[in-house]
């Protein structure tokens, strides 16, 4: 009765703003249950700006392409006191005799015919290189990580590989004439065709 009485003292042009306030506001209820109804679990309406950072890496270079280092570039890491990493990078042919890189990374690099001859090499990772041919005589390879390698018909004579991963490493062929492989781990190493003499020290127990 009160309403009534209220509604009745309200003008006809009051009323009809009330009425339409009214059916504004059940409007964007109504459109508000539909944007929450069809908006799947745990997305938002606005994707949030995705900023991202730039990374430096060094990509694999293919085979028979160019070196992608040279050896004046190694001798300026070396004097400056970096141990720069040369993983994947192509080093075929080059000539690294006598460099001390010790400690170096060398992981997937291409070695093929590169010239190490009495280089150091000691505690270097050498992880599933491509070293064929490549000439490591009188190289100093200990403690280095030669898993995986390929050093097929490779120059060891001579080479110091005491304490050396050779985990299933590819010593096809090899020369390994007078190499030190004392403490050596020779785990699954191919040693197929293998050239090796009186001088050969072998770890203990290791029957080639």
């Amino acid at each position: 009765m009160v309403i009534a009485n209220v509604i009745g003292l309200l003008s006809p042009c009051l009323l009809k703003l009330c009425l339409v306030l009214i059916s504004t506001i059940l409007s964007s209820l109504t459109l508000l249950s539909l944007l929450v109804a069809c908006q799947p679990a745990g997305k938002v309406l606005i994707k949030p700006k995705v900023v991202s950072t730039p990374t430096l890496s060094v990509q694999p270079t293919p085979e028979n392409e160019m070196p992608t280092v040279t050896r004046k570039q190694i001798e300026d890491a070396i004097n400056a006191g970096l141990k720069i990493s040369l993983n994947g990078q192509n080093l075929q042919g080059l000539d690294l005799s006598e460099l001390n890189l010790s400690g170096f990374d060398f992981s997937y690099a291409n070695l093929d015919e590169v010239n190490l001859r009495g280089a150091n090499l000691s505690k270097a990772i050498l992880w599933s290189v491509q070293a064929r041919k490549a000439n490591l005589s009188h190289a100093n390879i200990s403690g280095a990580n030669l898993g995986t390698a390929n050093l097929s018909e490779s120059n060891l004579r001579d080479a110091i590989l005491r304490q050396a991963s050779l985990l299933g490493t590819s010593l096809n062929k090899a020369d390994l004439s007078g190499a030190d492989l004392r403490e050596a781990n020779l785990q699954n190493a191919i040693l197929e065709g293998a050239i090796y003499n009186a001088e050969t020290k072998w770890p203990n127990g290791f029957t080639p």
